[in-house]
């Protein structure tokens, strides 16, 4: 059995907040959705009962803030999100040509992206409000591409405008196990948007999406707690799995 444990924070502690093994759990997460061939939805509704996972992001000025109050502030309802966390590395590109670079929180919504955007010239979105979606219309494309001199992903959404958005995997860490935990949020999200953008590319331009829910996987604080205790620690992790995956985002 592979086992890759730490004990660092990482995007996935509001999943997983109780796990010393968060890494491995992640993994195993990923393949169960892999072979069910669903796509997760996390309940962040802070009013509905004392299921809703605790869900928090980091902005820009180092405030912490619940993901539903800024789903509702920017969507203005209530709305499961496929994945979130904070301080990622960005590369907003315009028509090929002007890039800026900086980091912000990220929460992956059914309807686009948030974040956080720092005063600059370009702008998807054309507003000043201070946390923006950039709806998922906006790309035709996502993919996802490892450095080959460094232990770094990146997560690419791109548009035929030549527009591009890249999703860095942070560089900072000291060992092996670090360096393969801090690219698994971006490789778990990849995974995530592969199976969604099916839907992005039936809806494109329409002003709702029609959800199958056999699609999905609804997921609260208690259904994460069986799913965990009685699925998850019931998987053992192989090289064969691992590679699989790898070869999977090699051939897309």
């Amino acid at each position: 059995m592979t086992t890759i444990q730490s004990n660092l924070h990482n995007l996935f502690t509001s999943i997983f907040p109780d796990e010393s093994q968060s890494p491995s759990l992640i993994i195993k997460f990923l393949l169960v959705l892999e072979a069910e061939n669903l796509i997760p939805l996390f309940n962040v509704n802070q009013d509905q009962n004392n299921s809703t996972i605790n869900a928090f992001i980091h902005t820009q000025n180092n405030e912490i803030i619940p993901v539903n109050n800024i789903i509702l502030q920017c969507l203005k309802q209530n709305q499961s999100p496929l994945f979130f966390g904070s301080n990622f590395p960005l590369e907003l590109t315009h028509c090929l040509n002007d890039t800026i670079a900086f980091n912000s929180f990220l929460i992956f919504t059914q309807e686009g992206l948030l974040l956080e955007f720092p005063p600059s010239k370009f702008n998807p979105i054309q507003n000043q409000e201070k946390y923006q979606l950039i709806s998922w219309d906006y790309w035709e494309n996502v993919s996802l591409s490892f450095a080959k001199n460094q232990p770094k992903c990146t997560l690419i959404f791109n548009n035929k405008k030549g527009d591009s958005l890249k999703i860095n995997s942070v560089l900072e860490y000291q060992s092996e196990t670090e360096q393969i935990e801090q690219q698994l949020p971006l490789i778990f999200v990849y995974f995530i948007m592969k199976k969604f953008w099916k839907y992005v590319k039936k809806y494109r331009h329409e002003k709702f999406f029609v959800f199958n829910p056999q699609d999905f996987l609804y997921l609260d604080k208690d259904r994460l707690t069986y799913f965990i205790k009685n699925i998850l620690q019931n998987i053992n992790i192989t090289e064969t799995d691992l590679d699989n995956l790898i070869r999977k985002i090699q051939l897309t």
